[in-house]
């Protein structure tokens, strides 16, 4: 993660239930993914 590490924790500290899904959806509007080296 390079930018919006507030927002990965945000998703980790989401409250959860049955086989760890999160009791509210989670939704993702935008997500950029690099090529890296």
């Amino acid at each position: 993660v390079t930018d919006g590490q507030d927002v990965v924790d945000k998703i980790a500290t989401t409250k959860t239930g049955q086989q760890d899904k999160p009791v509210d959806d989670v939704i993702m509007k935008t997500v950029t993914i690099d090529g890296g080296e």
